[in-house]
């Protein structure tokens, strides 16, 4: 059944065209474009297409951030030494303490890259050349820290730090309140996600660019064929852990292939490839985070996925998701509810229809369930990447229903939803 968020509008040019033009436009409009890096292939490609543009306006070098994790792969840190040594790319590399999720706890759901204090479990050693100190901010934890239930997780005691989300805006940010007008470029594609397309193509204009941040995604267009293609086309390297990854059960799925932060959620089902990714050094990244081994053991059941839920079939999803609950420690019950609080939010500011219990018994208008909020749980999603997968649930619940997104909305939408949805549907 055709949706209509789904419906395609095809351009007489190319995606690498369609790119060129939006980074040009950004160094037109804006003192700063900065190029924010992950290693992955979509923000490779992106460095080397506004390479290209800066090039051919005069604006080189491209001035680029990289947020290090301490714990890289191989290929990662390769291919960063490769684009530091670029003459064309001004390089901020970043090797400072912040937090980031650790997926393999509950008890310990943050885990700290260069924890100053941590040393002796490093990864490995800062490189020569990357920014250790933050102008106006402190990196602190708490001596006298005591964990609630009495176990020995050190990342609790830190009371002081940055998220990653604000590292990476801090270089951007620091232009801003110089009054240098500054914007971040993201390698984001609409296309990884039904949550990211919904978002972008439901924008009358210019759908790359953030109608808050200062952030730009100029190939979110793209697909993954053409990340690739673009990339081998220019000749320059390439994160090679995607080789790797091309080997194993994800070969040819291109959008499986990922490189990020190793103990989020996302990122579980590849601990097995550690000795692959991460060479004589894959050893420490078990005795750098808590939870960690036991998560490389069991790293494909469900107890760390969310799937093949074991649970009574006497109890309701309602009573076993507030069980879990209850089973967290005060910080990641805190973070996984307030993911929880989103959806539900999502769910009631659209319909008055109950919450059901099972996800076939689901609203049709959203598709949201305790069966899916128990799978949140279960997985102990603090960084909200189940948001995602929301489209894709209500999509599914009006297909079993056998109804269109306007039948859904006029049969299971409150009076105010139904307003806002013709008013932004006519307004297209």
């Amino acid at each position: 059944m055709a949706s209509t968020i789904l419906k395609k509008d095809y351009q007489d040019y190319t995606c690498v065209e369609g790119a060129k033009k939006r980074i040009k436009y950004l160094y037109d409009s804006y003192d700063k474009v900065i190029v924010n890096f992950s290693g992955g292939k979509d923000s490779t490609a992106m460095l080397y297409i506004t390479i290209e543009v800066a090039r051919e306006i005069g604006r080189l070098p491209v001035e680029c951030t990289y947020i290090d994790h301490e714990a890289e792969g191989l290929g990662t840190i390769k291919l960063l030494e490769e684009i530091y040594a670029m003459p064309e790319v001004d390089l901020h590399w970043y090797a400072v303490p912040f937090s980031l999720r650790n997926a393999g706890s509950m008890y310990a759901p943050l885990w700290y890259p260069w924890h100053p204090d941590e040393e002796q479990l490093w990864v490995r050693q800062k490189p020569d050349y990357a920014i250790t100190e933050l102008e106006g901010h402190v990196f602190q934890t708490d001596p006298n820290y005591e964990h609630p239930d009495g176990l020995p997780f050190r990342a609790n005691a830190v009371k002081n730090k940055l998220d990653f989300g604000e590292m990476v805006d801090l270089h951007r940010d620091n232009y801003i309140k110089k009054g240098i007008t500054a914007i971040s470029l993201v390698g984001i594609r609409a296309e990884e996600s039904m949550a990211r397309y919904t978002i972008m193509t439901r924008k009358k204009n210019e759908c790359y660019l953030s109608g808050v941040d200062s952030i730009a995604y100029p190939i979110y267009d793209w697909n993954a064929h053409d990340v690739w293609k673009y990339t081998r086309e220019t000749g320059l390297p390439y994160n090679t852990e995607y080789d790797t990854m091309n080997r194993g059960k994800n070969y040819m799925k291109l959008n499986k292939q990922r490189v990020g932060s190793i103990y989020a959620e996302e990122s579980l089902r590849t601990l097995d490839q550690w000795r692959e990714f991460y060479g004589d050094y894959w050893h420490k990244l078990l005795e750098r985070a808590e939870g960690i081994k036991t998560a490389w053991r069991y790293c494909n059941h469900g107890l760390y996925t969310g799937t093949n839920i074991e649970k009574e079939d006497d109890v309701k999803w309602s009573e076993y998701t507030l069980a879990l609950l209850s089973k967290m420690s005060p910080e990641s019950r805190k973070l996984v509810k307030r993911s929880m609080r989103k959806i539900v939010k999502w769910h009631t500011n659209q319909t008055d229809y109950p919450i059901a219990e099972a996800e076939k018994d689901s609203c049709p208008l959203t598709g949201i369930s305790w069966e899916f909020l128990a799978r949140i749980a279960i997985r102990g999603d603090s960084k909200e990447r189940n948001l995602q997968k929301v489209p894709t649930l209500s999509m599914k619940a009006r297909k079993r229903a056998g109804l269109t997104r306007d039948e859904a909305v006029n049969q299971f939408g409150t009076a105010e939803y139904i307003k806002r949805y013709y008013e932004k549907k006519n307004a297209k």
